[in-house]
């Protein structure tokens, strides 16, 4: 079972964040809670880098969604093939299961 104990997506990143600050990416839910916060300490990073990170990240719910139907999807179809035509799918639920546990922290 995949460990659902984030904050619930989606997420977004306000257009209107200003060139320099920070990037904040909020919950889309009721609250509009910031989840997490894009910006430089100690390595000076470009702003178009920081604002392409902020928007990787609020994508996380929306890939790990996606990554999870997958793996349901490619399980299923697993039960459909020949042993001679195992190998690539196989192959492909264990990276999918290697990142799903990345994002929920779960040992792999």
């Amino acid at each position: 079972m995949v460990d659902t104990s984030f904050t619930r997506g989606p997420w977004m990143v306000p257009s209107a964040t200003q060139s320099g600050s920070p990037y904040y990416v909020y919950s889309d839910d009721a609250t509009g809670s910031a989840v997490a916060c894009v910006k430089f300490n100690y390595v000076v990073r470009s702003d178009e880098e920081l604002r392409a990170n902020a928007h990787l990240i609020a994508a996380a719910p929306d890939l790990l969604a996606e990554l999870i139907d997958t793996l349901a999807f490619v399980n299923e179809a697993i039960s459909w093939l020949t042993d001679s035509e195992l190998g690539p799918l196989i192959e492909r639920r264990e990276r999918l299961e290697a990142l799903i546990a990345k994002a929920t922290g779960e040992p792999a």
